[in-house]
């Protein structure tokens, strides 16, 4: 079986057991599934019709392991929002066959202990560990009573954020725009990032300002509604002059983003430019050198030293070849020496790296290629054009 029909098989058993589960207590009112598990989106069953609340909605995502050890990764933004626990999410994890069958169920605050990375929870080493549950009651009690804790404006809102996708926007830029294809792209790629979280921010602030507004629609009794006027016809807790200063920090934001524009069309420019061959190159090109670094990077100790690395592309197959030579002690950046031209036509180029003993392979691995590859992937360009 390959990897991705497993994977798919892998995240149907997770779904199949979360639904059978969650189903006495909840209304499963929607449900997505991809190769990486289930997200179920529930409601509580009503007991009866008397002192109904707003409903509150729950976010179950669902995977299945067969090695529970291995590490998951869910993203923070998915557990913590506003500084505040996100009460209505949950992780419920399936493992094992038959008779074999275990399941271990995390809430927010308990996915929040875990370590924190780049935005993301690293979740692992379940085995043995408390979050194992046998009663599926005791899961069905401990969702319901988080969801009690959670708030139903910010509830709609976290959902509708979660299920269009929202979450991920922020850091989202076009494959495009990785391709470094001008120095310093670096730049304005960090500044987009940075320019589009702050806008964020500051539409979460807005949002906060209009919650009395929100409220006011939703209202089907014109008494109340009118009770939320002042004496001159306007709306009371709505705090016009903060609405005002925080348009004028987005108009603000903007103009300090707007810097990067010529660097932005620069790029763009170059991107028209290229046709998709040299774009399947320069693709292939980064794939080859990540792939032949990570295979050489534990050449020698694993110590601050500094190494020296001839490397040599031959374009017509993307084929990269690389030599590493220690030459010292080290502690700084990836520093590129030189590059040129082969007659054979081949691209070459020369640089000095190190490997930090603090962190794992993939990280020194991608902080060495992103140094070179903005320094380096605009000569390559040149050389293929």
């Amino acid at each position: 079986m390959n990897k991705g029909t497993k994977s798919l098989e892998h995240g149907s058993i997770g779904e199949t057991r979360t639904k059978e589960l969650l189903i006495d207590r909840f209304f499963i009112l929607e449900r997505s599934l991809d190769d990486e598990g289930a997200d179920f989106i529930i409601q509580k069953r009503l007991s009866s019709l008397t002192g109904i609340e707003p409903a509150r909605l729950g976010i179950v995502q669902a995977k299945y392991r067969e090695n529970v050890n291995s590490e998951i990764e869910l993203k923070e933004e998915y557990v913590i929002g506003d500084k505040e626990t996100k009460h209505e999410f949950f992780l419920l994890i399936h493992t094992g066959k038959e008779d074999s069958k275990e399941k271990f169920f995390l809430t927010a605050e308990q996915i929040s202990k875990f370590p924190l990375k780049s935005g993301t929870y690293r979740i692992s080493s379940l085995k043995g560990s408390s979050y194992k549950e046998i009663s599926n009651t005791n899961i069905l009690n401990k969702i319901e009573n988080c969801m009690k804790e959670v708030e139903f404006i910010n509830n709609q809102k976290f959902v509708q954020r979660y299920l269009s996708g929202a979450l991920n926007e922020r850091e989202k830029l076009k494959e495009d725009y990785y391709m470094h294809l001008i120095e310093s792209d670096e730049n304005f790629i960090k500044a987009t990032r940075v320019f589009k979280e702050q806008l964020g921010k500051k539409v979460s602030e807005v949002v906060k300002q209009l919650d009395v507004v929100t409220q006011i629609i939703k209202s089907d009794d014109p008494s109340e509604i009118i009770g939320q006027l002042n004496d001159l016809g306007e709306i009371k807790y709505l705090d016009v002059e903060s609405m005002k200063l925080i348009l004028d920090e987005l108009n603000g934001l903007a103009r300090g983003f707007n810097h990067h524009k010529e660097n932005i069309k620069r790029y763009k420019e170059r991107l028209e430019g290229l046709n998709e061959n040299t774009k399947s190159k320069i693709i292939s090109f980064k794939y080859e050198m990540e792939k032949k670094l990570l295979s050489q990077i534990k050449v020698g100790n694993r110590s601050n030293k500094i190494y020296y690395s001839k490397v040599a592309v031959e374009p017509k197959r993307t084929k990269v070849d690389l030599n590493i030579y220690q030459t010292g002690e080290y502690t700084g950046e990836p520093f590129i020496a030189k590059y040129e031209r082969s007659e054979c036509g081949c691209f070459y180029f020369f640089f000095t790296w190190a490997i930090h003993n603090q962190h794992d392979d993939y990280w020194n691995v991608s902080n060495i290629t992103e140094c070179i590859f903005e320094s380096i992937i605009p000569k390559f360009v040149d050389f293929l054009a």
